[in-house]
């Protein structure tokens, strides 16, 4: 929504695609965000501090966003300027195409119009020569008092496909071979497993391994259900740990 604000995009013709796994797409904003609390860098050191970030952002694979992020950083730093300074490209492209100036020209709803000789171009009609130049770090930022999209409770892209069911999740992937895994973790932090006993799961149908980690045992299995239901039947034995006896009352004796 940040984004399509910016860029004066037709909401009914947006499409949302989630980014693929690949290093092109870390967030070098969040660690810009967190660490310089988007302390203003001179323009002249703007490019270069952003490919700082960015290499930083590729070194530690932080392809990430999240909670508050999402908005001061991802969207602020990343989709708002990425929209706006699209925004830019498409009427400059359309002004060097109509030889009109710049200041004529209006984007809206996906196109851009030229209203003094009623001329109009797609956005998708300009995005061979937008290609060729190169976006603005400080494009103009729309006021909020002239959002279209921001603000409003718009239809969501993801409900559709989850209230039907067709929404894979992670959960949902098969592939040959595959196994999978149920764990039961310690019930206090910082406790440890000690013992099991796996006599009573031991040849079951589809049971392939039990394995103790320090803070947990795991069954693996063919499928999700039969490693669960061995590992609910399994007996482990845990250790509390040194937080075996914090309670709420101590909890709020620290606070204070």
């Amino acid at each position: 929504m940040m984004l399509a604000e910016e860029l004066e995009a037709d909401w009914t013709k947006v499409l949302m695609e989630q980014a693929p796994a690949e290093s092109i797409y870390v967030v070098g904003d969040v660690i810009k965000g967190f660490i310089a609390n988007e302390l203003e860098v001179p323009s002249v050191l703007q490019r270069h501090a952003d490919y700082a970030v960015y290499k930083l952002a590729d070194m530690m694979n932080m392809q990430i966003t999240g909670s508050s992020a999402s908005v001061r950083f991802t969207g602020q730093a990343g989709m708002r300027r990425a929209g706006a300074a699209a925004k830019e490209m498409l009427i400059r492209a359309a002004a060097v195409q109509w030889e009109v100036a710049e200041s004529g020209c209006e984007a809206k709803l996906s196109y851009v119009h030229h209203h003094a000789s009623g001329r109009s171009a797609s956005y998708g009609e300009l995005a061979v020569k937008v290609s060729a130049y190169t976006p603005s770090l400080h494009p103009t930022l729309k006021e909020r008092k002239n959002y279209t999209i921001c603000g409003k409770s718009l239809p969501r892209f993801d409900t559709p496909v989850k209230v039907v069911g067709k929404q894979i999740y992670g959960i949902d992937v098969n592939l040959p071979g595959l196994k999978y895994a149920a764990i039961r973790h310690a019930p206090v932090f910082g406790g440890t497993a000690i013992s099991f006993d796996e006599s009573g799961i031991k040849g079951s149908k589809g049971i392939e391994a039990t394995i103790q980690l320090a803070d947990s045992v795991v069954v693996i299995a063919d499928n999700y259900w039969r490693a669960k239901s061995a590992l609910d039947e399994m007996p482990v034995e845990f250790s509390d740990g040194e937080n075996g006896k914090f309670n709420t009352e101590e909890m709020f004796n620290e606070f204070e």
